[in-house]
């Protein structure tokens, strides 16, 4: 009886201790979940507003530049142009003025040649084949000796025709006829010439010079129509 109770005793006190291990573990026992991080900051600029700054772990970045592209178009500048001042070839002349070539898109040149402060009448204007205003020397290939605006020597002939009016079957390139000066000094010319250029080629007119003559040019006479002096002159330039 006694060695009973003795072992109810140790049983019972091996039950409490089972219990309380097993409430031990069951208090100390969780599940444990893991989450990705995600980061975010918020950064105030000092403008009284928040801005918010978050990464995309996939690698893609926002600039929020935008770029045009260059689509390569070409603005058109308009026709093709040149000057030349035309100024007296000797200290005591009064004849000046301008032309103005314009390259025309159905091809050719149109000029436009204003003269003031010269004698009234017919003058004889051509554009000769130097760019070159000044005394030319002695055996220039028209045969004119030194003068004033020989410089430029004989008139333009890139087709190798004879002299003649340009609306002429057969004239120089270079020959313009005469201009007509009014009674107060000043005249205008408009002349198309459907082989003139503005654009570099050999029937370009850059690079050549004006030349206003004293005289008249008679349209017949060989080289040059016999117009006379080289009163002014004028070097083309490309605008």
């Amino acid at each position: 009886m006694r060695l009973t109770s003795i072992a109810t005793r140790r049983l019972t006190g091996l039950l409490v201790l089972g219990v309380s291990v097993a409430a031990a573990l069951y208090g100390c026992s969780s599940d444990e979940t893991t989450a990705k991080p995600t980061t975010s900051t918020t950064t105030d600029g000092g403008g009284g507003s928040d801005a918010t700054s978050s990464t995309d772990s996939g690698g893609t970045k926002d600039t929020g530049t935008t770029t045009t592209p260059d689509t390569g178009t070409v603005v058109d500048a308009g026709p093709k142009t040149a000057l030349a001042s035309i100024q007296p070839t000797t200290v005591g002349g009064t004849a000046s003025g301008s032309a103005t070539f314009v390259e025309n898109a159905g091809g050719g040149a149109t000029v436009t040649i204003t003269i003031a402060g010269a004698s009234p009448g017919p003058h004889g204007i051509h554009i000769h084949a130097n760019g070159d205003c000044s005394t030319g020397d002695a055996g220039t290939p028209d045969g004119a000796a030194p003068a004033p605006g020989t410089g430029a020597g004989p008139h333009w002939n890139s087709l190798d025709a004879s002299h003649g009016y340009p609306d002429a079957a057969v004239h120089h390139i270079g020959d313009m006829g005469n201009i007509e000066i009014g009674a107060g000094g000043s005249g205008t010319l408009v002349l198309t010439n459907p082989n003139w250029t503005v654009t570099a080629g050999p029937n370009s007119v850059v690079g050549h010079a004006i030349i206003f003559h004293n005289g008249v040019d008679d349209g017949v006479s060989q080289p040059a129509g016999d117009a006379g002096s080289r009163g002014s002159c004028g070097i083309i330039a490309a605008n």
